[in-house]
């Protein structure tokens, strides 16, 4: 039951989460115990979530820090590549 606490409290004081690798390492687990128990974590949290939805009739959804739009790379056309190889280009 401790590996269980512990694992939830590592997991959710992380900022991006926790990978199932850091976990096996941080509390002796096997690789595939820190992943199952991580993966049961997430669905569990993820049902938790289910049928939530962001903003609505009446409330504002903001997002701070995003940025959207900006270069576009443009397609990888064959005719217009180089091959550096050679010794013309």
């Amino acid at each position: 039951m401790r590996g269980y606490l512990a694992a939830i409290a590592i997991f959710c004081n992380e900022v991006k989460g926790k990978s199932a690798l850091a976990i096996s390492r941080d509390l002796g687990l096997s690789y595939k115990a820190a992943f199952v128990l991580l993966h049961k974590l997430r669905e569990a949290m993820a049902e938790e979530l289910k049928g939530r939805v962001v903003g609505g009739e009446g409330k504002v959804a903001e997002v701070d820090g995003g940025y959207f739009g900006g270069y576009i790379k443009p397609a990888n056309m064959k005719e217009n590549r180089r091959d550096r190889r050679l010794v013309r280009n």
